[in-house]
Formats: C-alpha cells, structure tokens, sequence
C-alpha cells in the first residue's frame, strides 16, 4: 500500500500517487472491481459508466469523460493494479491489483469508520 502512496516512474512515464482512502480513489477501485466484467475485462466506457451514472449532456461533456476515463485507467495500468487485454480495448485487474485495491476499500469502508468513532468517542 506504501508504494500506491507514492508517484511512480515507468518507462519515463509519471504516474501520479493513490490516496487509498480517498472517496474519489475508493470509488475508482471499486469501479474496477467490479464483478461482471472480471472475465472478460472492461473498457473505458465501462469505467465511466460506473464513476458517472448519468448519460453525458453534451458531446463535449462526454470527451472530457472519455479524456478522464483514459487517464484513470492509465493511473491504474502505471502502478500495475491493470493489465490491458491482448489485441483488444479491454482491461483486466491484475491479481496485485485485487490484493491492493480490496485492502484499500476494507480500510475505507470498515477500518476507518470505526477508527474514526473511537477516537471521537475518547
């Protein structure tokens, strides 16, 4: 989990740092997660469907979207929680990448409400 926390260099490429408990960070791993496309994998437009569940309004809303989707999933791929699919537009979650991004949403979402109320509750 320390090494999510930190910006990471491949290739001469920056990938920039998770906040694993973050809302925003937790919502992408949960997005990606997922279970109906752990098979076959996921694209792009599958990712945005899950973090924006409303229909884009305009063309250019749906470009910036699509803009956000590509960097997400290039975030992703960077720190190796992805893996893209052989000739295809798909992505599949790398077996780090379940470890990593299901400890980050246990912590989220069981360890840090109840750390959070003990300690207000002393």
């Amino acid at each position: 989990m320390d090494r999510l926390c930190q910006p990471r260099t491949k290739q001469g490429k920056r990938y920039a740092r998770f906040q694993p408990v973050a809302a925003e960070d937790c919502q992408l791993c949960a997005a990606a997660l997922r279970g109906e496309p752990a098979r076959n994998g996921f694209r792009n437009k599958d990712l945005q469907a899950q973090l924006s569940p409303t229909p884009a309004r305009t063309p250019q809303e749906q470009r910036q979207r699509s803009a956000r989707g590509s960097r997400l999933l290039a975030k992703l791929r960077g720190h190796g929680l992805l893996a893209k699919v052989k000739d295809q537009r798909l992505y599949r979650v790398t077996p780090r990448g379940q470890r990593l991004m299901a400890a980050a949403l246990w912590c989220r979402n069981k360890e840090f409400p109840t750390a959070f109320f003990q300690i207000a509750a002393a």
